[in-house]
């Protein structure tokens, strides 16, 4: 079993996603840094670039979005 903080975070997670997918438009495309305030215009060291369904299938093997991560979500 995972640690309630773990399970926290998943919710999280999905619940985003789920937003995206209902909001956003075919092949739009989100991003998603991962940052402290004040730290938005810094330069962003390495970009992921996923499909949603990539996203998807990444949650459920067990993602965790990373400090200072970015990504760029297409909705597909």
């Amino acid at each position: 079993m995972f640690p309630d903080e773990y399970l926290a975070h998943l919710k999280s997670i999905r619940e985003l996603f789920r937003l995206t997918r209902e909001f956003g438009e075919n092949e739009e495309m989100f991003e998603l840094y991962s940052c402290w305030i004040g730290e938005e215009s810094e330069e962003k060291e390495q970009c992921l670039e996923w499909s949603l369904e990539d996203v998807s299938a990444r949650i459920e093997d067990g993602f965790e979005l990373m400090e200072k991560q970015y990504i760029r979500i297409r909705i597909n």
